[in-house]
């Protein structure tokens, strides 16, 4: 017989010329899947490897990058905070429709205190829901136009999730950056943190450290003795030893396979939620399909 099952294709980024240690950085549902994901990758003289399981068109934009630094500094630390919800249009009474462009304000947070005035970039979640076509959403920028580049690929009837960071600038006294939507759909932005600016004090706390990627849980082979998580249930697990003293902040890879049901799952830090959680990491529905999730920046 002949297995026309669509396959699911994964890839990987790495340091260029080393050897992939089997972890994936994006997962794909089958043939023709156009699925996204921000990675952050060690260069190996200014260059990565891309591996792909199967074949696939592949499309790469570079959003910023992260330079070594002999000591502290003021600008360009990452400062993670507890994740709030700045906007969620199915509260606005009407859908964005299609080449729409909705301003995400997040000026409120400087008043909050939960980001500086002068923060150069923020890290959020972007999910989309009730989308009524495959197509994308763009997230660029005050006062700037948008470029040719997507952060988030969306199909029809399925919500998804991803880790984008924006650069941030001012439109006359609001601070914050815009969503185009090619497609009519809504969208949620959960803030995780943000990168600081000239003004905040010099430090080495929040500065990037690049190591080769680790997994770290992976439930369907029974880490520590664990299988699955079923609905309402919290998983912990601990960052590699050699650099746990030390991290305030991992930049972690989750995907969700083989869920059992439509929903959504949330990574926080260790024994600090109390109660239902008010932000999404990841969305997923039914199926054995993988359901990646973008770059997510969570404390520890």
């Amino acid at each position: 017989g002949i297995n026309l099952a669509p396959p699911r294709n994964y890839l990987a980024a790495y340091p260029a010329g080393t050897h992939r240690n089997g972890t994936s950085n994006l997962n794909m549902t089958g043939f023709y899947d156009a699925a996204p994901n921000l990675v952050t990758v060690r260069l190996q003289n200014g260059e990565a490897d891309i591996l792909t399981n199967f074949p696939a068109e592949v499309v790469v934009d570079v959003v910023g990058v992260y330079v070594p630094q002999p000591g502290a500094v003021s600008a360009g630390r990452y400062q993670d905070i507890k994740p709030i919800r700045v906007i969620d249009t199915r509260g606005f009474g009407s859908k964005p429709r299609a080449g729409s462009v909705t301003k995400v304000d997040v000026t409120g947070l400087i008043a909050l205190g939960k980001i500086d005035v002068d923060a150069t970039a923020i890290s959020v979640n972007l999910t989309a829901t009730e989308v009524d076509g495959s197509s994308f959403l763009t997230a660029y920028p005050f006062n700037e136009r948008r470029g040719s580049t997507s952060s988030l690929n969306v199909v029809r009837g399925t919500d998804r999730a991803i880790g984008v960071i924006i650069k941030l600038k001012r439109e006359g006294s609001r601070f914050g950056f815009k969503v185009y939507c090619d497609a009519q759909t809504h969208f949620l932005v959960d803030v995780y943190g943000f990168f600081t600016g000239e003004s905040a004090d010099r430090s080495t706390g929040g500065m990037f450290v690049p190591m080769d990627p680790v997994r770290l849980m992976d439930t369907r082979k029974g880490h520590g003795g664990k299988k699955r998580l079923w609905a309402g249930w919290t998983r912990e697990f601990a960052i590699p030893g050699t650099v746990r003293a030390a991290a305030g902040t991992a930049v972690l890879n989750a995907t969700v396979d083989r869920s059992m049901g439509a929903g959504y799952f949330t990574v926080n830090a260790a024994r600090e939620r109390v109660g239902a959680p008010s932000t999404s990491s990841v969305n997923v529905r039914r199926g054995f399909q993988p359901a990646p999730i973008g770059q997510q920046v969570s404390a520890f």
